[in-house]
């Protein structure tokens, strides 16, 4: 993976302040690496749809999965059950595996699939989004 190094700056920038200068550049951050930690285990799938716009997660962001890392409640994970897949918090009841969408509306359920058929590919690591293009 080449690696991509953008000028980093030790600040924080609330969302009135200009642009900030070269006069605080600090270091160079490597973004590949700062998104992923196992390049060969890690894939980038897009999101679609609004059932984790609360965790952050809006339609068309791209999820970066990790299949190295072993699930734990509470992680956001990429799931495939049911002949499709699916972006959720996995929440353990009882030792049971539940899918839980992060969106007040009442649109969604929590999902709670039989383990046998559910087939956690990977943990959600970090999200990227354009605003521009």
């Amino acid at each position: 993976m080449d690696c991509l190094a953008i000028a980093e700056v030790e600040m924080t920038a609330s969302c009135g302040f200009p642009s900030p200068a070269m006069d605080y550049r600090v270091d160079e951050l490597d973004v590949a690496s700062y998104f992923v930690r196992e390049p060969a285990a890690t894939y980038i799938v897009t999101a679609r749809g609004d059932s984790m716009i609360e965790a952050g997660i809006l339609d068309g962001d791209k999820l970066f999965v990790d299949r190295s890392l072993e699930p734990r409640n509470g992680d956001i994970v990429l799931a495939f059950f049911d002949g499709s897949f699916t972006v959720k918090r996995l929440v353990l009841k009882n030792g049971r595996p539940e899918l839980h969408p992060e969106n007040s509306s009442g649109k969604y359920s929590v999902l709670r699939p039989d383990p046998e058929s559910l087939s956690i590919e990977g943990v959600v690591v970090s999200c990227g989004r354009t605003f521009r293009r």
